[in-house]
């Protein structure tokens, strides 16, 4: 495993995870292992390797055939790449060529001599215009990245590339067309398109039936999803945040179980299909600066799995589904901002992120208390005066936050499993109050094992007194 791992010295700990899990059934635990050995380390969430570990597992790949790089199994030498590719005329044991970073490459070289390959990496290639057509033919390539090849602008239709598991193109700012899919890629599970210049998916996705993930994140062109994607029976991912030239979301017409993430952060939509109801199993739905976005359908309501709702800076948002209570409004000449509605169907929330909605404190009575399970709440950049008391009710509410809320002028009533405030820049703030740690509340809830933190950047009109009052208290824990 070693071997494989000098290729990605640097790299992402998730995307090398998801390499590597498309090669080796183990790799999550291997990795643990060379963790524990110190002979890899993880930091910042990325893989790190010493230098003389990394040497290490060159040479273990030169004892194949010290003296003949055609005979060994992986190549990364662009000297050793150079000669192999155009010296020998069949290369029977090659699995991994790693040509990353080479600027002066202009195109992917025939790899037809090498049947076995596995892993072919060419991120980083900035001159290459375009892809040999013979690599859309090796039937045991595993794993193909092209990230960041910026001068790519042609890709050749997949003909086989049966075994192939993640494709990754992202960063190619100039592949304006996915190619044509011609058969099914029964083991492709990550595709990822990211900054790509797209402008449509083909119906031929349909052939990647157990496709996990699909990042088109910031693919400004993109303006056709296919009808069909809702024959991705396995996604479980779909990331088209940033696609600002999105305007429509298409109809789901089947039910997608598997669909646990849905990222349209930013994109043009003025509205979501009914259909969404069939996306039984999603979790994660962000609307974030949906600008354009009008309304959301009541179907939303069926959504029994849905955890986490942002909708924060959608800013023409008219109404929240009847199912839920009353109409959300944008303000109106009495001066009432948005009008939150019952939530209680949406009872297994555990994010909400309403920060930039205009709410005020007439915009919520009691509808925030249904929501039992809610972990996090951003109230963030809104018109409240105080804290809603229904705040109170959230017996699992771990974080709350109100920051650059300018009106805010009093803070009580928190709930005891509160773990961090974040206040910051609440100018007009003159009252916190906490649970005495001697109360019924708190000697009942889990946070007399956890310290509060409190974030009361630029709070000036708190006044000290109330401020001792709180540390005095706290210091009774």
């Amino acid at each position: 495993m070693l071997e494989r791992e000098i290729f990605f010295n640097g790299e992402d700990l998730d995307f090398v995870q998801r390499i590597l899990d498309a090669c080796h059934s183990f790799a999550k635990l291997i990795m643990q292992e060379l963790d524990d050995k110190s002979l890899i380390s993880i930091l910042d969430k990325k893989l790190s390797m010493h230098d003389l570990m990394q040497k290490a597992g060159w040479e273990i790949v030169r004892r194949q055939n010290h003296n003949e790089p055609g005979k060994w199994s992986r190549l990364w030498d662009p000297d050793n790449v150079h000669h192999v590719l155009t010296k020998n005329t069949c290369l029977p044991k090659l699995e991994v060529i790693n040509l990353g970073n080479s600027q002066h490459l202009l195109e992917c070289p025939n790899l037809s001599s090498a049947p076995c390959l596995e892993l072919l990496i060419l991120d980083g290639c900035t001159s290459l215009l375009e892809v040999h057509p013979p690599v859309t033919k090796l039937k045991r390539l595993t794993i193909l990245n092209m990230k960041n090849c910026k001068m790519l602008h042609h890709f050749p239709s997949i003909t086989g590339l049966e075994s192939l598991k993640v494709l990754n193109l992202s960063g190619c700012s100039k592949l304006d067309k996915f190619p044509e899919i011609q058969g099914y890629m029964e083991c492709l599970v990550e595709l990822n398109l990211e900054g790509t210049a797209i402008v449509e998916l083909p119906f031929s996705v349909v052939f990647l039936p157990r496709l996990v993930l699909l990042d088109m994140q910031n693919c400004k062109n993109l303006t056709i999803l296919p009808s069909n994607i809702y024959s991705l029976k396995f996604l479980g991912t779909l990331v088209l945040s940033g696609c600002s030239g999105l305007e429509r979301f298409p109809e789901i017409m089947e039910v997608m179980e598997c669909l646990q993430k849905l990222l349209l952060d930013g994109i043009s939509i003025k509205e979501l299909p009914p259909s969404i109801v069939h996306l039984k199993g999603l979790q994660s739905l962000s609307l974030r600066k949906c600008k354009n976005l009008k309304s959301l359908p009541n179907s939303i309501c069926s959504l029994r799995s849905l955890e986490t709702l942002i909708v924060s800076g959608c800013s023409k948002l008219s109404k929240l589904p009847e199912e839920l209570g009353r109409l959300l409004h944008r303000e109106n000449s009495d001066g009432i901002g948005l009008q939150l509605p019952y939530l209680s169907g949406l009872y297994s929330l555990k994010y909400l992120d309403l920060s930039g909605c205009n709410l005020t404190d007439r915009s919520i009575n009691d509808n925030l208390g249904h929501l039992r399970f809610l972990e996090e709440l951003n109230l963030s950049r809104n018109n409240l005066v105080t804290i809603p008391e229904e705040v109170n009710r959230l017996s699992h509410l771990r974080v709350l936050s109100v920051n650059q809320c300018k009106r805010l002028r009093e803070i009580s009533k928190l709930p005891p499993s509160i773990k961090l405030l974040d206040a910051g820049d609440c100018i007009s703030l003159e009252s916190l109050s906490v649970l005495s740690p001697q109360s019924p509340q708190y000697l009942s809830s889990s946070s007399r094992l956890h310290p509060v933190t409190f974030k009361l950047t630029n709070c000036f009109a708190l006044a000290q007194d109330n401020v001792a009052t709180i540390l005095e208290k706290l210091h009774q824990v």
